[in-house]
């Protein structure tokens, strides 16, 4: 069921922001505020969170850079799929490296 005062408020932030594009976490809130649903995942800032996060979801896990302006992951190699727990913390640390300076 849609939930018409999180929309509005999920796309008042994006229009108070002037964001033309949303990045991933805001396009699956806005996604799961209509009623869609939307696989489990998780926005990780560390090696340390990414880490735990594998290892809770405790299979492998599809890793990617969530940076405004980056819209074409995959092009900028800024996606990993079917990455394993223990293999989790260098993915994360490779994604950073890919994702250069702030």
């Amino acid at each position: 069921m849609p939930d018409p005062a999180e929309v509005a408020r999920l796309l008042a932030l994006a229009r108070g922001a002037d964001q033309r594009l949303l990045l991933e976490p805001e396009a699956r809130a806005l996604l799961a505020a209509y009623g869609i649903p939307v696989p489990a995942y998780r926005v990780a800032e560390t090696a340390q969170d990414s880490e735990q996060a594998a290892r809770d979801f405790a299979a492998p896990v599809a890793m990617k850079l969530i940076a405004p302006g980056l819209v074409h992951k995959t092009e900028a190699g800024g996606v990993f799929l079917n990455v394993a727990p223990d293999a989790s913390l260098a993915a994360h640390l490779r994604l950073v490296e890919r994702a250069g300076p702030e």
